[in-house]
């Protein structure tokens, strides 16, 4: 622990003198950087509730419901994620 604090506190004044010496800065990022976080923490938030209902009515007709719906598949499987990671590790053999 004490070793991330010694880099947290380096980092943070590294970026206090980079941003004096060449006031450059990230806030036109600020809304697509949110969207990106607020959609990957709702994911997250999702899974969580998902997996929370299949391991609590695991062996009923209702866990197999929720497994087998659409945003079961897509959250539990991460199957669009697959797809897309795998396109772009295709793209190399181009």
């Amino acid at each position: 622990v004490i070793v991330f604090v010694a880099l947290l506190v380096l980092v943070i004044i590294a970026t206090k003198i980079i941003y004096e010496s060449t006031l450059l800065s990230l806030d036109v990022l600020d809304p697509i950087l949110g969207a990106v976080f607020g959609i990957v923490a709702g994911m997250m938030v999702a899974y969580v509730l998902l997996r929370m209902l299949e391991l609590a009515y695991v062996g009923t007709e209702f866990a197999d419901v929720v497994a087998n719906s659409f945003m079961g598949q897509e959250l539990l499987g991460l199957r669009t994620y697959h797809t897309v990671v795998n396109a772009l590790q295709d793209l190399g053999s181009w």
